[in-house]
């Protein structure tokens, strides 16, 4: 099942209970809900470990073409390209499993927040980079949610591991960011790397205001795409 389909089914049962009540649901009826849902993780699980599996043995061919004497470009090229492809379906398959748990947690606690992929792309100067991602929210009522974001990037400067915060790596110099949205909401801005700061992943923390919504962290890989 796609990501786009179960998105729709849920906005739209969103919609619906918006003019109605949300109706108390018996444990058979939640149970007939959350079983497919389940499965198809399942699977999603399956396939993701597939996925690692065909990466590691991709990684072995790579070393071994590298060490041979007469390497073959051609053959290494193509399986990077192969190690590439794989990386990227893995990713948009851990998304969609992301996605999937998030319903399923929902119908028993909480609501759930949804981080999707973090995008990199170069800047106007050579230290700037423009980053972009969205928070959603699974929830029955279409309420407002309020909240911060944090962000830090960790990497090495001179041949030191550190980790810069928000107001840090920005303009104005805030360490946090507003949020306020219904279903989503896109976050832009930059990031001014320091002078020698070679940059290996971004940490995004989610902190909604109340307890109708549990926290989400998560952590990216610094990939700028050209």
């Amino acid at each position: 099942m796609g990501l786009a389909v179960i998105a729709a089914i849920v906005f739209a049962s969103l919609a619906l209970m918006c003019r109605e009540p949300a109706p108390i649901l018996k444990k058979d009826t939640v149970r007939v809900q959350v079983e497919p849902l389940q499965q198809e993780i399942q699977r999603q699980i399956l396939v993701i470990r597939q996925l690692n599996q065909q990466r590691d043995e991709l990684l072995q061919r790579i070393v071994k073409l590298e060490r041979m004497s007469q390497i073959d470009r051609e053959s290494v090229s193509r399986v990077q390209d192969e190690l590439m492809s794989d990386q990227s379906e893995r990713l948009k398959l851990e998304e969609e499993l992301l996605f999937l748990r998030s319903i399923v947690a929902s119908k028993f606690g909480n609501g759930v927040l949804h981080l999707q992929r973090l995008r990199l792309q170069p800047g106007k100067s050579e230290n700037s980079v423009l980053y972009a991602f969205t928070v959603s929210k699974v929830l029955r009522a279409p309420e407002y949610l309020e909240g911060v974001v944090n962000l830090s990037l960790s990497g090495k400067q001179n041949g030191v591991e550190r980790t810069l915060s928000l107001g840090q790596v920005t303009r104005n110099k805030q360490d946090s960011l507003r949020l306020r949205f219904k279903y989503f909401q896109s976050v832009e801005g930059e990031f001014l790397l320091p002078d020698g700061f070679k940059p290996s992943g971004v940490t995004i923390e989610v902190k909604p205001e109340g307890k109708k919504f549990s926290p989400v962290k998560k952590s990216f890989k610094w990939v700028v795409q050209r």
